[in-house]
């Protein structure tokens, strides 16, 4: 018996970083990867093609996370933590996705996720030098006005108002250098398929920064355009190998910021000052989460993914102060920056040219303890975490900035950002009130302790009130949760938003302009100084130490390498892989190792040596999560989706123990168990109950090989048939199958089907994608007919053809040679006809591949039995099958 699964691709990535650059260290730009180091380091040589596809494949998700396309229609792979959002707000009462997770029994049941959208990296445009010249000789207001000017020019005229594009200008090394990434748009984002939480989130908090771990934390969503799946030509497909330790791997994804190239000065700031203040912020705003979710039911549902993102956020925040108050760090990065000095001081000329940009940035952190708490309560953090509250500033600023010219208005309301900005504001998406009314209770009862019960922005604030009171007022009043309200504002412009009685939209009016002058003061005295010395030690550190050097992370998308592996620290070894024995070895029946009831009574059903999860040395951190983990080939063996304990520190880090140097993931079979397996309901026994009779290098039984590779199918237990030794004439295979045939199928109530055709069909229903017989019905009417021509005028003559001339073959036939050579004739000439229509399109049966491809393509390559080659004259012909033996599905079955 051949058992097989497939899971999805997730990963638990437990990474950390180097300091002088490590062979796996580094979150590299893709017009800045280190080629020849990847080669040094893992002997993996990669070219611009392979890294072409994987950029093309890699999105960024706007709930910051990644993912990866993994089929030509739209098929996203990230994490279920990274949409537990979106199956949040399409939630019921009498329906958790959140709890109980969702499945789309076809892209009709696809639901759309208010607010998400994706984004796909096209195009890379250096505009440093105008950058630079723009702001050349310029401080203070005139630098950031100047900046704001070439910062919307510069993106404008990479996305010329092309709405399907969004362009943003991007920093690295501090200013030192400027691109455009211009991002291919998908507005329509859809949920296909997410898992229970309590197998995503296996575990529970305990679990969380650690390894091993058991989780199942994937989700897949769709891109969609114009209603329909989009045509996504640059796609991921999944390895079939499980992962092994010392393996090459590479990770594609737009990670959050890091600060690894801060000076001294700027980590002690954070460190002394922004560290505590957010730490005892978000304390307070988990307990306040806490207190509203030990209400009831329906509160614990409408509070779980805010408690869950604002704990992770707790130990990321908890990690980099655990860094920073560590003597040895902090003399580590001392000792580096030293160095970087004493080497400069040894370059008079370029030294003259950079000054001393740490004493400046030095002299900004005395504004920046001045100015962060005002900074921070009224601009950076406003809200914290109200939905109503950002649609009023929105709103608002959106009003008063599109009156401005392009040059003059805040950088997030350049023309070239503003469809994103608009499609996310008039999404539909619930409000929760109560949500609302903690998080802004949260948020105006720090600003008051802040900024002080007296100070006139607590005053505009509160307006003699309690923070309760007013977020109560503001929360239960507002009607900007009604995507419609939204639109009239958005689309009246000012007079709209001036004349709207809407409390939440007075409540911005009346306080927007202290956060405005907070943000000028910010931009002023900290950003503007900070920036421009910034970018001198850049040049200082590019100069000195050239292109080995790679930017803090930015979330724009990123390239990392590294292998499969474990580590060595005080508590032990710890091995890289774990499996599905492990989940069910520590399953109990209470959270947070509680396994849905569906999977535990699987269990027998899964093969519980399959990995699930795995640890890898990549560099990441939070933003990664969700993106595609690939081999050398280029394929999925994993998702990004958490990193262990040492990790929370490698925001700031630049070196660390080599022990400690390690990242997990979940191999990309394990989430096809639970997808395929576990299906929600009635496929996960239909599947596994299954068994396809085959007999190996047979054409007929090779299509639905070929069927089932194309649709990742590999749950179905395949039954070898002996043909030459007559398995198929059998009495119990008779009786089975009613035909001395194969393919035969016995499906899960027990009928056994043959005929190729009509397996696929049945698994077609049952796997609807990629779809292989035609979406509508006028895709399927032609496919019908490309099949059936593949199948009248090539496939069968050729088939006839060897069954009459190999002399293996006449056991099985009375073999006539004119029989052969007919056929052999009857299908050149047929061959004419499909070369004249691959000339005009990419597939016989349009632009998705579909099984009258499969069926022409396995008659062909049987023919190679008897030698046959198709006549060189048919080009295109030549070409498709070139295309046709490249893709996986072509070795299936043979």
């Amino acid at each position: 018996m051949r058992k097989r699964t497939v899971l999805a691709a997730i990963a638990a990535l437990f990474v950390s970083t180097g300091g002088p650059v490590r062979a796996d260290e580094g979150m590299w730009p893709f017009d800045q990867l280190p080629l020849a180091q990847v080669r040094k380091s893992l002997g993996v040589t990669l070219d611009d093609g392979w890294l072409d596809h994987l950029r093309g494949a890699a999105i960024r998700l706007t709930s910051g996370c990644s993912g990866a396309i993994v089929s030509r229609r739209g098929l996203t792979l990230t994490n279920q933590h990274c949409i537990v959002a979106c199956a949040r707000e399409l939630s019921a009462p009498d329906g958790d996705y959140v709890a109980d997770g969702f499945l789309a029994e076809g892209t009709e049941a696809e639901r759309v996720c208010p607010g998400l959208q994706a984004e796909v990296l096209v195009e890379i445009t250096d505009v440093t030098t105008d950058i630079f010249a723009a702001g050349k000789g310029l401080s203070g207001d005139r630098y950031a006005a100047a900046l704001g000017a070439a910062i919307a020019s510069a993106e404008s005229a990479s996305c010329h108002g092309d709405r399907r594009y969004r362009c943003q200008l991007m920093s690295f090394f501090d200013g030192g250098e400027y691109r455009v990434y211009k991002y291919r748009r998908y507005t329509d984002v859809r949920l296909v398929f997410a898992p229970e939480f309590d197998v995503a989130f296996f575990g529970g908090d305990p679990a969380n920064f650690t390894f091993p771990r058991y989780a199942l934390d994937c989700a897949f969503l769709r891109l969609y355009e114009n209603g329909r799946p989009a045509s996504t030509p640059h796609f991921l497909v999944w390895s079939t190998a499980a992962p092994r330790a010392g393996q090459a791997v590479f990770v594609a994804g737009a990670p959050a910021v890091t600060e690894r190239q801060l000076t001294v000065a700027q980590l002690a700031g954070a460190r002394d000052i922004s560290l505590p203040l957010l730490i005892a912020e978000r304390s307070a705003e988990r307990q306040a989460l806490q207190l509203l979710a030990a209400r009831d039911a329906q509160a614990r549902r409408i509070t779980a993914v805010a408690l869950f993102n604002v704990e992770n956020t707790l130990k990321l925040l908890q990690g980099r102060e655990s860094a920073l108050l560590d003597p040895a760090f902090m003399a580590q990065r001392q000792a580096e920056e030293a160095e970087l000095k004493a080497r400069l001081a040894a370059d008079p000329k370029l030294a003259a040219s950079i000054g001393d940009p740490w004493a400046d940035i030095a002299e900004a952190q005395k504004a920046y303890g001045v100015r962060f708490a005002a900074w921070w309560a009224l601009e950076a953090d406003a809200g914290e975490g109200s939905d109503l509250f950002a649609y009023a500033r929105q709103l608002v600023r959106a009003a008063q900035e599109r009156a401005k010219p392009a040059g003059a208005r805040l950088p997030e309301y350049a023309d070239s950002r503003l469809p994103a900005m608009e499609n996310a504001l008039l999404d539909p998406k619930p409000v929760e009130p109560e949500l609302e009314c903690a998080f802004l209770t949260a948020w105006l009862s720090a600003a008051r302790d802040e900024l002080g019960p007296q100070s006139p922005a607590t005053t505009a604030l509160l307006d003699g009130k309690t923070p309760k009171a007013v977020a109560e007022a503001l929360a239960d009043g507002s009607r900007l949760g009604d995507p419609a309200q939204r639109a009239l504002l958005w689309n009246g412009g000012m007079s709209a938003v001036e004349a709207s009685s809407d409390p939440m939209i007075q409540f911005v009016l009346r306080t927007d302009a202290l956060a405005r002058a907070a943000r000028a003061v910010w931009d002023d005295e900290v950003v503007g100084p900070s920036q421009t010395a910034g970018e001198r030690i850049a040049r200082a550190r590019y100069a000195l130490l050239g292109p080995s050097v790679y930017p803090d992370a930015n979330l724009s998308l990123r390239f990392s390498y590294g292998k499969v592996d474990g580590w060595t620290d005080p508590d032990g070894q710890t091995a890289p892989i774990t499996t599905f024995a492990g989940l069910f070895s520590k399953a109990g029946d209470a959270p947070p190792y509680r396994l849905p009831a569906r999977w535990t009574k699987s269990e027998h059903q899964l093969d519980v040596a399959t990995v699930l999860d795995f640890s890898t040395t990549n560099d990441i951190i939070g933003g990664n999560s969700g993106s595609p983990v690939v081999d050398a080939r280029g394929e999925i063996v994993g998702a990004a989706f958490d990193g262990n304990r040492h990790r929370r520190r490698f925001r700031l880090r630049q070196r660390t123990e080599p022990h400690r140097r390690r990242l997990h993931r979940g191999h990309q079979r394990g989430p096809g168990q639970g997808l395929r397996r576990r299906r929600l309901g009635e496929r996960v026994a239909r599947a596994s109950a299954m068994k396809l009779y085959d007999s190996r290098r047979a054409p007929n039984p090779r299509r639905v090989r070929w069927f089932m590779a194309e649709k990742g199918i590999a749950d179905v237990e395949i039954v070898d048939v002996d043909l030459l030794a007559g398995a198929h004439k059998s009495d119990d295979y008779l009786a089975r199958a009613g035909m001395p045939m194969v393919p035969a199928l016995t499906m899960d109530d027990g009928v056994t089907i043959t005929e190729s055709i009509a397996i696929c069909r049945y698994l077609e229903s049952l796997y609807p994608e990629p779809n292989l017989f035609g979406r509508d019905p006028r895709a399927a009417a032609i496919t019908e007919m490309w099949l059936r021509r593949a199948e009248m005028l090539a496939a069968g003559p050729l088939m006839q053809a060897v069954r009459h001339s190999h002399p293996a073959l006449a056991v099985l036939e009375i073999q006539v040679p004119e029989v052969a050579a007919n056929n052999q004739a009857q299908a050149e000439r047929g061959l004419e006809l499909f070369d004249r229509r691959l000339g005009e399109s990419a597939w016989l049966a349009g632009e998705d591949i579909s099984m009258a491809d499969g069926v022409l393509f396995i008659g062909i390559d049987f023919a190679r039995m008897i030698r046959f080659k198709p006549p060189e004259a048919l080009k295109n012909l030549g070409r498709w099958l070139s295309k046709m033996r490249e893709r996986p599905s072509a070795g299936a079955g043979v």
